[in-house]
């Protein structure tokens, strides 16, 4: 699946907490310029986001990517300069050039609409967007953010497996699966591990929960794991389910490698 010029991102949201909507804004504002973030950690323990030039109409007037540093104890910056959640969003949508369009349903929390009927526990709304929308992808996250399941731009539902397998072969082609072991549960669909083990990739099997696939990877070294619900974990950022870092990934797959689901 490639990104069009006119790219379309459509995302489901629950009702969450306030910090959750702030990273749930992050990531609207991320893939609105149809280009993905390249995250690596400081020396100075900050999280520095390095976006990719922008092309230019003329080549002497070539726009210089914004360099974005999110801290540890929640502080934002551009370069060096601290600015505000909405400096940050002036400036993204001043930078924006791509003509990327995001349309954001159930974002309305309101103490007591968590779940209901959206999210990934319920993908029927999000599926139904999808029919009217001619988005590349939709995701919905689940109340407390650590899981993402996915809708395909033809209206497929992609549960966690068929992240794995998208996260596994990208991973293998770069050198980084090592070793060739992917963590799944007792869930994990046979259909996954018969077409892992087919490219050289073999799949560990633990109890049901991402607590027992995190002790896997931890024991076994594994760089990548997860489960149908859609939690996914990758060691090369943090030990733990992210349902905003596994959509960063699935974009970064979709416009860097022209991954299809």
């Amino acid at each position: 699946m490639h990104f069009k010029r006119q790219s379309k991102v459509l995302f489901s949201l629950e009702s969450v907490a306030i910090t959750d909507i702030i990273m749930n804004m992050f990531i609207f504002f991320f893939i609105t310029f149809s280009f993905l973030a390249t995250f690596h950690k400081s020396n100075e323990g900050e999280l520095d986001v390095n976006l990719p030039k922008a092309a230019s109409a003329t080549p002497s007037a070539e726009k210089k990517g914004l360099s974005v540093n999110l801290t540890q104890k929640g502080g934002l910056f551009l370069g060096k300069e601290p600015v505000t959640l909405e400096q940050l969003k002036t400036r993204f949508q001043a930078e924006k050039a791509s003509g990327a369009e995001i349309t954001v349903i159930h974002a309305s929390p309101n103490g007591t609409n968590i779940n209901a009927a959206c999210g990934a526990v319920h993908l029927e709304s999000l599926m139904s967007a999808m029919e009217n929308q001619t988005a590349d992808f939709g995701v919905a996250f689940d109340g407390d953010g650590d899981r993402s399941l996915f809708v395909s731009s033809s209206g497929r539902v992609l549960s966690g497996d068929a992240i794995l397998l998208v996260m596994a072969r990208r991973l293998k082609r770069s050198g980084r699966l090592n070793p060739a072991v992917v963590v799944g549960t007792l869930m994990t669909n046979f259909s996954l591990e018969r077409m892992l083990s087919g490219e050289g990739i073999a799949l560990t099997r633990v109890s049901v929960g991402d607590r027992f696939i995190f002790e896997e990877m931890l024991r076994g070294g594994s760089p990548l794991g997860g489960e149908p619900s859609g939690h996914i974990i990758f060691t090369d950022f943090r030990l733990s389910g992210d349902g905003l870092l596994t959509t960063l990934k699935v974009a970064e797959a979709i416009a860097n490698d022209h991954s299809a689901f």
